[in-house]
């Protein structure tokens, strides 16, 4: 008959092993699987890409100032400390600045696919496609307070959404740092251009050290940087005290002109749009809100009212006292004096 052969089966530890290989090898694909799915949900749904802050109601976000807003120093903790995520301003892994705008400013906020949204522009008072951005023919970040007017690059007001806007790319490097004033406030009549870039709205304005969003915009720019002046006094890491000024000095990095902020706060009254937009920054961004849309009356209790430009042009400002040294850090040795634009200084 046929001879019969053996058949050797494995043994129950080599059965053990290749099944437990085969797990492991199972299980290392669902976690790269997930891994990855994780990753491209954070770009895909802004929702779950952040922690919504749920105690952002106007009456439950300043429960602990007791109705009493006479105190600046413990309004400015209260923001400091609701403060409570600061958006990265660029990453691929998370929502960051981009996001943000795009929600917060976009023309269709309750449509979650950004292709086909629009962004509205804060100094040519109209809207741009969402995408593509961050080139020289689209639209950018806007920092209100200029980075070079003492916000950093590496602390919370860098990103600081209640002071961010979408701005054209040419109209912002038209902005650059200038502060913000009308034409023929500080500077000659002369010297201005309206509108400020041809890409700018008709009413905005722009001279050789000063820049005027558009009539439509003014108050919500007064409102923003208002609030920067008091959220930042220089109490935290890479922060500094951020002063606003109708005499500003270079050097100290202030930013003016408060007289005409305060002036455009009270032309341009807070709007609906303003309202949503700060909501949204705290119930699903930062976590905090602006005071100064909540309540526009605390503007005068904390700053006062505009003063009248002087004369000619600009405001009555205190002359900075000269300082005499020494000689002894002065390479050309002798006496020196600090001298300003304008002054005038007499030898012999």
């Amino acid at each position: 008959g046929p001879s019969l052969r053996r058949i050797s089966l494995p043994s129950q530890a080599q059965t053990t092993s290749v099944t437990t290989f085969y797990c492991c090898i199972t299980d290392m694909l669902k976690r790269a699987f997930l891994l990855i799915l994780t990753r491209a949900s954070l770009k895909i749904n802004i929702v779950t890409a952040i922690e919504n802050f749920f105690d952002c109601s106007q009456d439950e976000f300043y429960t602990d100032m007791k109705g009493n807003f006479t105190d600046r120093s413990k309004l400015h903790n209260l923001l400091k400390f609701k403060h409570r995520n600061v958006v990265p301003y660029t990453s691929s892994d998370e929502d960051d600045v981009w996001d943000a705008l795009i929600n917060l400013d976009s023309s269709t906020s309750n449509n979650n696919n950004s292709s086909t949204k629009q962004v509205y522009l804060i100094y040519s008072d109209t809207y741009i496609n969402a995408e593509p951005k961050g080139q020289p023919d689209t639209w950018n970040r806007e920092h209100l307070w200029p980075r070079s007017r003492g916000v950093g690059k590496s602390g919370p007001d860098n990103t600081d959404l209640h002071h961010l806007r979408p701005s054209l790319w040419s109209v912002n490097s038209a902005r650059g740092n200038k502060y913000f004033s009308r034409c023929d406030v500080v500077n000659p009549l002369s010297t201005c251009s309206q509108p400020a870039h041809p890409d700018a709205a008709s009413s905005s304005t722009s001279d050789y050290t000063t820049f005027c969003p558009p009539e439509a915009n003014r108050g919500d720019v007064a409102r923003s940087v208002l609030y920067m002046e008091l959220r930042y006094d220089g109490d935290e890491d890479n922060v500094m005290d951020l002063t606003l000024t109708d005499c500003p000095r270079y050097e100290e990095h202030d930013m003016a002109y408060l007289s005409e902020l305060l002036a455009w706060h009270e032309e341009d009254p807070v709007d609906e749009e303003e309202r949503r937009r700060n909501e949204n920054i705290c119930s699903r961004w930062q976590g905090n809100r602006n005071p100064f849309v909540d309540y526009p009356e605390l503007v005068s209790i904390y700053f006062g009212h505009p003063k009248e430009v002087r004369g000619e042009l600009g405001y009555d400002c205190p002359s900075p006292a000269p300082t005499i040294d020494d000689g002894e850090n002065n390479e050309g040795g002798g006496s020196c004096v600090s001298l300003g634009p304008g002054d005038v200084m007499l030898t012999g």
